[in-house]
């Protein structure tokens, strides 16, 4: 039997497949360090008298040799290198198909060096991914991955002179681009305030900007009112006399502020007086026409947006 009939009949035992060896075939390797049973060993996984001492001179056992040479095919130079550098040889495989070779300590640099990369954290295809975007160095790619910033996206934030912590900042909220960053920094919001309006439903910054710069409405306050269809113009107006609700409700019924203010301070005037609730209610109703019922505002709340409008009028005409 030749050593390419022993290789191309049992290699497939360094795998696994077999859930016994089968016995070793006879062969004439032997080499004066080795005994039979060792040198029949390297014959069974295919090597040569030549290769077998090669291979073993450079402290390979016949099976791991095998792994190295036959499954993930290198060259015993090769071999030694990754091996060297802590990689098996499944491991020094993936990281070659990827591109890269063994050691960074190597002259020349000619090919980005998996050591570093795996040392810093990245698996073959990340690692490959971030040296196609140009970095060279993985101490570099690893600030800009660390600070949540896609590899996708690190061009445009490198172009736009930001700083990996800045971009990070940014992306950690939504913020995918340089571009709607400034956007959002040209209104003089940061990105935790920016968080804030985003997760309030804000997504311009320019409205965003709108309401908080009256320092009178938070983003929850400010979708609060929008929810009720007022801008923050006419939000400015209503909001130190009422709630957003019913301030809706007195819009709707078609009140001004100055108006809606007079009667909820008869309204209070007439209760804080003791007056009888239901004199209270008689007496407005004459005086401007409408009820204001304490349960106006839940119900409102409770109308989907669809009917919101709807809701409103029907319900104004019960109060008038």
């Amino acid at each position: 039997m030749t050593t390419a009939d022993v290789h191309g009949n049992l290699h497939s035992a360094t795998t696994g497949r077999f859930t016994e060896k089968p016995p070793l075939p006879k062969g004439s390797i032997s080499f004066d360090d080795l005994s039979e049973t060792s040198a029949q060993e390297w014959l069974y996984f295919g090597f040569s008298d030549d290769e077998a001492k090669e291979w073993n001179d450079a402290g390979f056992e016949a099976h791991d040799a095998s792994q190295w040479h036959y499954d993930a095919g290198f060259e015993l130079p090769k071999a030694q290198k990754w091996r060297e550098a802590g990689f098996t040889s499944t491991e020094a495989a993936d990281w070659e198909r990827h591109g890269f070779g063994s050691l960074s300590t190597e002259e020349g640099y000619l090919e980005p060096y998996a050591d570093e990369w795996k040392e810093n954290g990245f698996n073959p295809r990340a690692a490959e991914e971030w040296h196609d975007a140009g970095f060279r160095w993985s101490e570099d790619a690893r600030e800009w991955m660390a600070a949540g910033v896609s590899v996708s996206a690190v061009e445009d934030w490198i172009q736009s002179l930001a700083t990996p912590e800045e971009a990070g900042a940014w992306c950690a909220i939504g913020v995918p681009t340089s571009a709607e960053a400034e956007l959002w920094k040209r209104v003089a919001i940061d990105p935790l305030e920016a968080k804030e309006w985003r997760e309030n439903g804000f997504y311009v910054p320019e409205i965003a900007y709108d309401w908080g710069s009256r320092g009178l409405f938070s983003p929850e306050d400010a979708k609060l009112w929008s929810r009720e269809d007022f801008t923050p113009d006419t939000a400015t107006k209503w909001c130190p006399i009422t709630r957003p609700g019913t301030a809706a409700f007195f819009r709707d019924a078609g009140f001004t502020p100055d108006r809606a203010n007079e009667y909820l301070e008869e309204e209070y005037n007439l209760y804080n007086a003791g007056t009888a609730p239901e004199v209270v209610v008689a007496t407005l109703k004459s005086k401007y026409g409408i009820e204001l019922k304490n349960d106006y505002e839940n119900q409102l709340r409770a109308a989907s947006t669809r009917a919101r409008s709807a809701s409103r009028n029907s319900l104004i005409s019960q109060y008038r």
